[in-house]
């Protein structure tokens, strides 16, 4: 299956082929056909949240 994914702090997110995971119990696989980022999406590109005055927590 293809997923799109970052590797890396600050890379561009990437096309990457994985294993479609197996099913087990009450499991789905739903087929994604449009999305969106959200800007948590962009704190977790960058490898932290910013947490104002209480600085940055790192997303490792």
């Amino acid at each position: 299956m293809k997923v799109f994914g970052i590797a890396t702090p600050n890379a561009p997110a990437e096309e990457i082929e994985i294993e479609t995971p197996e099913l087990t119990g009450a499991s789905v696989l739903v087929r994604i056909t449009h999305s969106g980022v959200c800007h948590s999406d962009l704190h977790a590109r960058a490898g932290f949240f910013d947490l104002g005055d209480a600085g940055r927590h790192p997303n490792t």
